[in-house]
């Protein structure tokens, strides 16, 4: 059993005391809308030990597990939760009248008046160039290098922003880079810090062994008298699922397997700890169960990968791993960044690819299936097969291309609320998708559960109980009181937290608001559960503050068959240094004179050697005009350069070609590379048949841009409404009359010098990024035409949406 990645996640807050030291809280709490101290306070109180990553509250780390100790260093928090800067291009608001010490402007007849304490050189940058947000950035940060506070810089911005000091270069309105499409804040996790945990390696490899044959498929019952159910119908070849779905015999046996598998955890793993639990309650000798997985009787051999998180804490100079994280220890590609509060989802992966598909929204019984914001694609039914491996005799999942493929769930849902396709789908993974959580749920059989423990190291269950509401007994809030302090003072533990949903609020039972806080919820959910709280003991310390932990393990078996499960998602960039650049792809930029037609006719040459590359152009900071070229193999290199020598070069740069996997993961780097070649050619096409691209004029180009942009619309079969949502936010200042209608008579009259794509389309994500870039391969990068394009066609969308309706 190897452990492959290892990463941390922490709170931004300490456990100590709040305060106003982390003034950027006060941000976060303003667009959650949380205004008053009573609501400050208990949000804080509750993310100061949660460590999902809800609004950028967490910080992530990569860890490697050290030889000897290893001090912390300080990960530096308030510079890793990146500053608030805007988007895009701004100048200095030059209708600020300067007095002095400070400036002034009259904005909607209220005199704002911004001090000129702190901002020297930041006027004086801002007075003299345009910039963008990196730059702005680099400025804000060289203010800390002199000495000043973060709150001061923080008030900077805000000021800067609000007041208008800054202005974008268009009309657009300000953007904060960290604010998604719905107003969450949202903010970078990854530190580029790499973190050293003190933890014994035998320690995780124990671990992995013994969840791994915990969590081993034949354990459950039933699993191959369903294959010889399949096999006997359709032997070994591959069926549609959509043809399986139609088979009801098969689906009752499905459904029969899923109904004696429905269980928190293996069913002789749940009678074992029940039993250890009876004979403790009778001789009630010591505060924990001590398990030893050697009594267990689990099968050994596994094959798959799998994710297990856990608490680091040390207790008396041991180290103990917290198993019992309110949260299922497997979760296939870990996190599903879309989740949120009784939100779950399903996905999917190929074989050759890492990317989430999310099936479409369906409400069953109060339950989201398939939540996410960005939703990459549908999963379509026509594309699934199901087969079995003649040799190990388990089903495997299929694309058309007869390529592998998972299903994971990301959440502990009762499967029974699931509808036929859904179960059928985790059933037939080869992800053991049925026992999501290994640890049984206890406490619905017990009102008390001391710690549970497995070799005296690996926390199962912490020590716990229940209230359970009753109406006698707990008349008025004083008689709650006696009750709740009676049992706290049997416990052994000292600190407890209360839990709700995967939430976990540290409280304090000698704080009387705490017990009026308690008392509400009792009667609002008629049970309260409280755990120990552990985090206490938590071992990671930075600059003498204590942060609470959590530690996400990815395990890889080693098996020629286990495929990389991806924990957090974050799709690693080749580096092109490491080979020799000029024998794969080829990164070229060109700085030239004009673009002449002469330029495209060239390029048009290159197109008919059927050389693969793909090209974009654009004016660039300095009003140069660029070419980059992107091809491939040294071959096609002496070909370009050969016939792009007769143009006279101002600059000739040769670059190592970085793939975008994370930008275009969502659409898969091969695809994208495949519709960039594709697309340079439909345009040189167009473009050979075009005027002089020097002396085209801008409504020309608006034009061009416009029937470009429908056509990919309308090839990537995007329904109207669809449009509309995508380009609404365009929808900017006054409309002119002239626009919208040669914009209707265009779009109406369909006859374009667009030229055509001959293959079909295969795209599935990132339309708007492909068109945007379409775009610039046109008539360059005219930002403000094409923004101009988004505007007059969401306005005809919007139209059109409303007549059809």
């Amino acid at each position: 059993m190897n452990f492959k990645k290892i990463t941390l996640r922490k709170p931004v807050l300490s456990m100590g005391k709040f305060d106003n030291s982390f003034s950027d809280i006060d941000i976060i709490l303003k667009f959650m809308n949380i205004y008053t101290p009573e609501g400050k306070t208990k949000y804080v109180n509750r993310m100061r030990y949660r460590t999902n990553p809800l609004f950028g509250m967490v910080l992530e780390h990569n860890v490697t597990i050290s030889e000897k100790k290893v001090e912390y260093s300080y990960p530096e928090l308030k510079k890793a939760n990146i500053f608030y800067v805007p988007t895009g291009k701004y100048f200095f608001n030059r209708e600020f009248m300067d007095y002095g010490d400070y400036y002034e402007l009259k904005k909607n007849g209220e005199l704002i008046r911004i001090e000129k304490i702190y901002l020297k050189d930041i006027v004086e940058f801002c007075t003299k160039n345009r910039f963008i947000n990196n730059e702005l950035l680099y400025k804000l940060l060289n203010f800390r290098l002199l000495g000043y506070s973060d709150s001061d810089i923080r008030l900077l911005v805000e000021n800067l922003l609000e007041n208008k000091f800054l202005l974008p270069e268009s009309e657009e309105k300000i953007v904060l880079s960290d604010i998604s499409e719905d107003g969450i804040l949202v903010r970078p996790r990854l530190s580029n810090e790499m973190y050293y945990l003190d933890l014994p390696s035998n320690d995780i490899v124990e671990l992995g062994n013994f969840l791994g044959r915990l969590r081993k498929k034949r354990n459950l019952k039933g699993y191959y008298e369903l294959v010889e159910e399949f096999t006997d119908a359709y032997s070994f070849i591959k069926i549609s699922i959509l043809d399986i779905l139609k088979n009801y015999n098969f689906l009752n046996k499905v459904n029969e397997f899923i109904s004696i598998n429905e269980y928190d955890g293996s069913e002789e793993w749940t009678k074992f700890i029940c039993e250890h639990l009876d004979a403790y309650f009778m001789t009630n000798d010591k505060n924990f169960l001590d398990i030893r997985v050697k009594k267990l009787n689990f099968e050994k051999n596994y094959e798959y990968n799998f994710d297990v998180t856990v608490n680091i804490i040390e207790v008396k100079g041991k180290l103990l791993y917290n198993l019992d994280t309110s949260k299922p220890l497997y979760r296939s590609f870990s996190i599903n960044e879309e989740i949120q509060e009784n939100k779950y989802s399903l996905n999917y992966k190929s074989e050759n690819n890492i990317t989430n598909y999310f099936l479409k929204n369906k409400q069953k019984k109060g339950i989201n299936i398939n939540y996410s914001r960005n939703i990459s694609s549908d999963l379509n039914l026509n594309d699934l097969f199901l087969t079995v491996n003649e040799k190990n005799r388990e089903f495997i999942l299929t694309d058309k291309d007869g390529k592998q493929v998972d299903i994971s769930i990301n959440s502990p849902i009762n499967l029974k609320l699931l509808d036929d396709v859904c179960r059928l789908l985790l059933l037939v993974s080869n992800i053991d998708n049925i026992a999501y959580n290994y640890i049984p749920t206890l406490i619905k059989d017990y009102n008390y559960i001391p710690r549970l423990m497995i070799n005296r190291k690996f926390i199962i269950y912490r020590e716990q109980f229940v209230i359970k509401y009753n109406k006698l007994l707990f008349s008025d809030i004083s008689k709650f009181r006696d009750v709740l302090l009676k049992i706290y003072e049997m416990c052994e533990s000292q600190d407890f937290s209360y839990v709700i949903s995967d939430v976990e609020i540290f409280v304090d039972f000698n704080d009387s608001n705490v017990i009026f806080f308690l008392f509400k919820e009792l009667k609002k959910y008629s049970i309260l559960h409280f755990k120990e709280f552990i985090q206490k003991d938590s071992i990671i310390y930075e600059k003498n503050e204590h942060y609470a932990n959590e530690v996400i393990i990815s395990y890889d078996v080693g098996s020629h068959n286990s495929k990389d499960n991806c924990t957090k998602l974050y799709p690693i960039v080749e580096n092109p240094y490491k080979r020799d650049m000029l024998k794969d792809w080829i990164y070229l930029e060109l700085v030239l004179d004009s673009f002449i037609s002469d330029v495209f006719l060239a390029l048009n040459s290159i197109l008919e050697n059927d050389i693969k590359f793909f090209y974009l152009f654009y004016i660039n900071g300095n009003n140069e005009r660029v070419l980059r070229l992107r091809c491939k193999g040294i071959n096609n290199f002496h070909k370009i350069t050969f016939i792009l020598s007769s143009f006279k070069l101002n600059n000739f740069k040769i670059l190592p070609y970085e793939k975008e996997i994370c930008r275009y993961y969502n659409l898969g780097i091969d695809n994208f590379e495949k519709f960039s070649c594709e697309d340079s050619k439909r345009i040189l096409n167009t473009l050979k048949d075009c005027v002089d691209f020097d002396n085209m004029t801008e409504l020309e180009k608006f034009m061009l841009m416009l029937e470009n942009t429908v056509y990919l619309f309308d090839y990537f079969s995007i329904a109207y409404e669809s449009r509309y949502t995508m380009l609404k936010k365009y929808i900017k200042g006054k409309e002119d009359r002239d626009k919208k209608k040669l914009v209707k008579i265009n779009i109406n009259l369909n006859k374009r010098k667009i030229k055509y794509f001959t293959n079909k389309n295969y795209i599935r994500a990132e339309h708007l990024s492909l068109i945007h870039l379409s775009n610039v391969r046109l008539v360059g990068n005219e930002l403000d035409i094409e923004r101009e394009v988004y505007k007059y066609l969401a306005i005809f969308y919007k139209e059109e949406k409303w007549r059809t309706k």
